[in-house]
């Protein structure tokens, strides 16, 4: 199993290569993705059309485990996906990736809560944390306090992180990407 650390660092050299216009990853071999998958990170990111992981990080095939929800939340789904990442396919890091310029964010910071639609439940969920995060007036406080709190979330959600986190087996971290510049800045927490 590669070291989260290393796995980081990959993402950020990936990610070096993206800002400076390397052409994409290759595809590679098709057939050599059938038999199995062994990503070394998973992502959890905005289903924003202008994230992609595997471009912005410069990655192939295979090599990423992304699961994608307006305004990065974690739900069940996503906690469970990520679980899986973890538990069946051994990533080593799990990282929340928010970015710049969110809808998702930016509609949660004036949410009222007088809908009643699917949007609504993500716009919640964003919206309440904001305000236990006296972020509702700064988006990128807001930013950050929303990828902190997916952070916080996942690990109280699912037990298989939680051990795997706490023991050193697997890193976590927040990060946000900048999409005026295509830089991604990253948060490593500390392990505890």
């Amino acid at each position: 199993m590669e070291s989260w650390k290393k796995s980081l660092a990959r993402l950020r050299a990936g990610n070096k290569r993206f800002c400076n216009q390397v052409p994409p990853a290759e595809v590679g071999d098709l057939s050599s993705h059938h038999p199995q998958q062994k990503p070394f990170a998973a992502i959890l990111c905005c289903a924003d059309s202008r994230v992609a992981p595997e471009i912005i990080f410069h990655q192939g095939l295979g090599q990423l485990f992304v699961v994608s929800v307006a305004g990065n939340v974690v739900g069940s789904m996503q906690a469970g996906s990520l679980e899986l990442a973890v538990d069946k396919f051994d990533v080593p890091l799990i990282v929340i990736l928010g970015h710049t310029d969110c809808n998702a964010v930016r509609a949660a910071m004036s949410y009222s809560g007088d809908h009643d639609s699917p949007t609504d439940e993500i716009l919640s969920l964003i919206h309440a944390n904001l305000a236990r995060n006296s972020a509702t007036d700064d988006e990128d406080a807001a930013l950050i306090a929303n990828t902190n709190h997916a952070a916080e979330t996942l690990l109280a959600r699912s037990s298989v992180i939680r051990e795997a986190y706490s023991e050193g087996r697997i890193g976590l971290a927040t990060a946000t990407y900048n999409l005026a510049d295509g830089i991604v800045n990253f948060d490593l927490r500390n392990h505890s």
